[in-house]
């Protein structure tokens, strides 16, 4: 499935998350189940909802189901809280968010 063009709320998560991880957009759509994946993709959804974005937009736009999006979020809690990799794994993705932002900004 080919994902329609992201809306502009969503650009500096994706850009953010290439520069930390290396994985493009197109690969967070993917059905991969590789944990370092699925990982990116809990926090992709959760810097989404950030932005006030239903879930069923973030679906939309990943390929994905809403019910998938709103076990993400719930998976993102868990995650940040008890793995070390995947909270060190958002906060560099969040640090990313907030220096594109500010570019963007000035």
């Amino acid at each position: 499935m080919q994902n329609p063009k992201l809306p502009t709320n969503f650009e500096p998560i994706a850009r953010a998350i290439e520069q930390v991880t290396g994985f493009t957009f197109e690969q967070l759509c993917q059905r991969s189940r590789k944990w370092q994946v699925v990982d990116t993709r809990v926090i992709f959804c959760y810097f989404a909802k950030q932005t006030g974005v239903r879930n069923s937009d973030i679906a939309f736009f990943i390929g994905f189901n809403p019910s998938d999006v709103k076990h993400y979020l719930d998976l993102y809690t868990d995650r940040i809280k008890f793995n070390k990799q995947s909270r060190q794994l958002a906060n560099d993705i969040q640090l990313a968010i907030s220096k594109l932002t500010d570019i963007q900004n000035d």
